[in-house]
This record gives C-alpha cells, structure tokens and sequence, in this order.
C-alpha cells in the first residue's frame, strides 16, 4: 500500500532550500578549490622542470671575467643570483689558453701570471652547483692586423694549416683560421679538445666557429691535394662545386665526431655541444639553410647521427623587428623538429631584460630544453638582469636536463667555501715546497681578491712570485702591503 504524501509546507521549503544551498556552496568551494591546487601543482612542476639555464662567458680583453679570482667570483654570485645551472666559458678564443694547455700559449691580450682560470671556475662553480662547459674557439686562430708575438703559437708555427680562398687571401676581415680541409689540423684540434677534457673536471665541452667563413675558403694547397687524392679530380673546383661543398662540409663534421668519440673513451659523462648558426630564414629542408650553403656547416647531420650532445643555435634576432621576430620562432620550431632524440638549447641575444624573458618563454613553450644568453658578461647592470631572471622565469633553481644516452654527470658536493684565513692557512703549507708554489700562488691571489685588507696575504703573495722569478708582480704585492702597514 502506498503512504499518503505529507505535502510540503512553507517553513519546510524553506528549510530544504538552505540545505541544498549549502551543500552546492560547499561542493563549489571543493571544485574550485582542487582545480586551484591541480594548477598550482601544474605550474609549480612546469617550474621544477630541468632545463639548461646557461650563459656565454666571453674572455676577451684584460678586465674579463676570467681576467682573476675577484672577477670570477663576482660572476658566480651573479650566476647563482640568476637560478643559472651552468656557465659556458671561453677558455680558446684564438690559437691561446685560458687554461694549463699541452699545447697552445695563454693569450697575449690578458696578464694570468700563474693563475688558472678554468681550474678556479671550475671549483667555484662547483661549489655553488653550477656547471661549467669549456667553450672552445674551433678554427677560429687569430684575429687582428699584426701576427702572435709568440713564436710558438699556431698560426706562426704552421702558416700552411691557415685557411685561404682561391685568390690567396687569409683572413675573412681581421679574423683567421686554420683549414678544415687538412687532416694534421683535425688531428691538432681535436688534441685541444681532448686535453681539456683530460686535465679538467669539466661538465662540458663546447664547439665553436666549427665552420668554415664562406665557400670561397678551403683552398690550401694541402686541401686541395687531399680533395683531388679522395676524389680522383685534377681540376681545382669552383667555390659552390656541389662535390667540394660536401667534401668540406664532411670534413668538419670529421671533426666533431672525432671529438665526440674521444671524449666518450676518456669521461664519457662529459657533455658534447656546439653553437651553431641559424641565420636568415628557416627552411624545412636544411639543405636550403645559409649553415649548410654558406658555412658548410652541416649541424642537422650530427643530431642525427648523434655526435653531438646539444646544439645551441645562435638565435640572435630581435623582438622589435618584425621580419626578425618571425624568424627567431621559426627557427625555433625547426631547431625543436630536428633534435633526432638530443637536446637543442636556444642561443639568444641578451639586448635587455624584457627582451630575453620573452624568447626564454617562446623557447618553453617551443619544447626546447632550455637557452643559453649571449653573453653574460657583456650584459649592462648584470646584477639587475639575474634579478629579473629570478622573479620572471627562474623562480627556483633546477638541474640540467638529462641526457638519457650517457652516463650522469659525477654527484657535485655543494660544499662551503673556504675562509680568507682557511685560504691563507692552506697556500703557506703548499708554498713550504717548490711542489706546492703555483697552487699557493693561486689561493693567495684569490685570498688578496676576497679580503685586499689582508697585510700578510699580499706579502706571502710578493715573496711567492719573487720564487717564480715575477719581480714586477712581486714589486707591486709589496707595494700593497706597504700602503696597507708601513711599519711591515
């Protein structure tokens, strides 16, 4: 039998119509409030995403970063300001060494003394968590209008390795380098590379001028003889001949495989990249790209054939021109579409703060696997530029990305850095024997660069270079110590 309805009364309407008020406020505030967490959560993971966050360091002129241990360390507190996970310092820039080389001078145009500044970065970087890459001028030997003072420096020990046109002329402008073309020069560069590699706790190694000037350049007579051996042609081809075009293009991509399997025998989480070109327009079918008719550089093919670790395309365009804002993010895209399973970390141009924030965002959203500035030291107020970084894009800091294919990169301790006096303590035990010297020298100087008020350090530091035979560094130590205690 059915019940007999109550019906529904006014008060009891009433009463029914809070509840379910209530019960749809309170599941409104749930949704809102979980679809609030999944995008908290979406971007905090965004966020958290490994990504290269690099610059380029530049070593030229006497006052550069790499110029001392005071420098140095300035850089790397702007770098660790910024959330940057990795610097990409230029330790060759012409036929020289801003490192203990086996093989090249240091460069004429700095005063290192016995300071090491690859060796320095190295450790100060390490101690902040931030990678360090050995950026490595490839073919590129001099540039200016008189020679190398040093006799032994490449370009006056093998004037026949210099590049050339048909016509004789060695230099693209001011700039000169050595001949892809020659076998003896692969073989000597990639012995830079390797040297480095084997000296050094690097993270990284990276190519560059890893190209030739233009087509009208490879004409070494040595080349030549090469080219006509392996090919069996007795005619000395036209600059855009289809042949010596590939020839040249393969004998750079020698190189870099050469390079790539030769670090891979000696430490092979050590990470193969290179900056690459990308200019004028992009076009899916590289073959029609300027890197691959004007430079020769064929740097799709070592992404493909995995010779190479990460490429960094030179994206330098503007946001402020159309045309060029255009083909900054189609090379973007195009440079995302050729990764064949490596990385590829977009090159921008650092020309203000509104500007990089912008491409570093295009860059994410393209689905490269990070970018890298050019350069870092250049950049006006510095300071403000790793500020903007740090509140706009790198909220928090993050690792590199990984790379699958190799082994990880050796567990980096995040130590404290040594005091002034830890410092000071240490070099005069290592400068109690001959042995010990350079070592001394390199922590007193970085001592004087952290604490200049330090008497002793500047004295020690004086007597150490008079020991080396340096009397005008030591004249100028004592000096110092003078002008800080003139009783001393």
């Amino acid at each position: 039998m059915r019940a007999k309805s109550k019906g529904v009364s006014p008060a009891n309407l009433n009463s029914n119509t809070e509840v379910f008020a209530n019960v749809h406020a309170i599941v409104s505030l749930w949704i809102i409030s979980t679809m609030s967490l999944l995008c908290l959560n979406f971007a905090h993971s965004a966020e958290e995403k490994p990504e290269f966050r690099a610059m380029w360091i530049s070593s030229y002129g006497p006052n550069c970063d790499m110029a001392s241990p005071k420098s140095i360390d300035k850089l790397i507190a702007d770098a660790k300001a910024a959330h940057l996970n990795a610097l990409v310092v230029q330790v060759r820039k012409t036929g020289d060494a801003l490192y203990k080389s086996s093989y090249e001078p240091k460069p004429e145009d700095m005063n290192l003394g016995n300071f090491d500044p690859l060796a320095y970065i190295i450790n100060k970087a390490h101690a902040n968590g931030i990678e360090v890459h050995a950026w490595i001028n490839t073919f590129k030997i001099w540039q200016g209008g008189n020679p190398p003072k040093n006799p032994n420096h490449v370009y006056n020990k093998h004037p026949e390795w210099i590049n050339r046109t048909r016509d004789g002329v060695t230099a693209k402008g001011r700039t000169y380098g050595l001949d892809p073309g020659i076998r003896a020069v692969t073989e000597y560069t990639k012995n830079i590379y390797l040297d480095v590699v084997k000296k050094y706790d690097v993270d990284g190694i990276h190519f560059d001028y890893v190209r030739y000037w233009d087509p009208y350049f490879g004409y070494t007579s040595l080349a030549l003889e090469r080219f006509k051996k392996e090919t069996g042609r007795t005619d000395i081809p036209d600059a855009f001949d289809p042949q010596w075009c590939q020839w040249r293009r393969d004998r750079v991509t020698d190189l870099v495989r050469e390079v790539y399997e030769g670090v891979k025998k000696i430490k092979p989480w050590v990470r193969v990249t290179g900056s690459v070109v990308c200019s004028g327009d992009y076009y899916s079918d590289f073959t029609k790209t300027r890197p691959y008719t004007l430079l020769l550089q064929e740097w799709n093919r070592w992404l493909r054939e995995g010779i190479i670790d990460a490429v960094i395309p030179m994206n330098y365009k503007s946001e402020s021109n159309p045309t060029e804002a255009k083909q900054f993010r189609d090379w973007t895209a195009g440079m995302v579409s050729l990764k064949s399973g490596r990385h590829v970390y977009n090159g921008l141009m650092i020309r203000g703060a509104t500007d990089l924030i912008t491409q570093i965002k295009e860059s994410r959203k393209a689905g490269t696997d990070g970018t890298c500035g050019f350069t870092f030291n250049a950049s006006p107020n510095r300071t403000a530029l790793a500020s903007a970084l740090r509140s706009q894009v790198y909220q928090t800091w993050v690792t590199t990305p990984p790379m699958p294919w190799k082994p990880p990169l050796p567990a980096r301790t995040i130590a404290k850095p040594l005091s002034p006096k830890e410092l000071f303590d240490k070099a005069i035990q290592l400068a109690a024997t001959d042995k010990g010297l350079d070592e001394a020298i390199t922590l007193l100087q970085q001592v004087v660069a952290e604490d200049p008020n330090m008497t002793e350090a500047h004295f020690r530091l004086g007597r150490c270079y008079l020991r080396k035979g340096m009397k005008t560094e030591a004249a100028d130590e004592f000096r110092q110590t003078l002008e800080l205690d003139a009783s001393h």
